[in-house]
């Protein structure tokens, strides 16, 4: 048994100042963009440009986003801990309360994002959640705590390579 932080960080996203928004720049990705698995552009904020001090919290194709601000699984398409790929050609940013799960050396990207998309992996982030009534908050820690059976990084990417063809 591992747990996802031998395999993968979390980083959380900055904390934006909305004063600072503009209409055309890079998208700032929020939770509301985070709709069904799949990134929704249709109320993106923008930033000016990426600064040196935001690299970090830049997000390219291929990136593994979690919203850590949610509902609780009784309202299932809004619940905490929905992921989602990055899959667009041109960079975005990290805005806070979404999370970027990021591989460690010997683990295969494909296979991670399997691993935290199924809704197994959800509802296990959504127990542990914090928070009010009517919103559910996760940290790193508890994306972290997730735990599920070894597989080596071969059959990692194995499975992953298996599971990437039926998309």
């Amino acid at each position: 048994i591992m747990k996802l932080s031998d395999i993968a960080d979390v980083l959380n996203g900055y904390a934006f100042k909305s004063t600072t928004f503009t209409s055309e720049g890079i998208p700032v990705i929020k939770i509301k963009n985070m709709a069904s698995g799949t990134i929704n552009f249709s109320e993106v904020d923008y930033y000016p440009e990426i600064t040196a001090n935001l690299g970090k919290y830049r997000i390219v194709k291929g990136d593994i986003l979690v919203s850590m601000t949610g509902s609780h699984l009784s309202q299932r398409n809004s619940a905490v801990g929905k992921v989602t790929r990055y899959n667009l050609s041109y960079p975005s940013l990290l805005n806070q309360r979404v999370g970027k799960i990021v591989p460690k050396k010997d683990c295969d990207p494909n296979y991670l994002y399997y691993l935290t998309s199924v809704s197994t992996t959800q509802e296990f982030w959504a127990r542990k959640a914090g928070g009010a009534a009517n919103q559910a908050n996760i940290s790193p820690g508890i994306i972290k705590s997730l735990t599920f059976t070894t597989k080596d990084l071969s059959s990692q990417k194995k499975i992953g390579s298996i599971l990437s063809r039926s998309e």
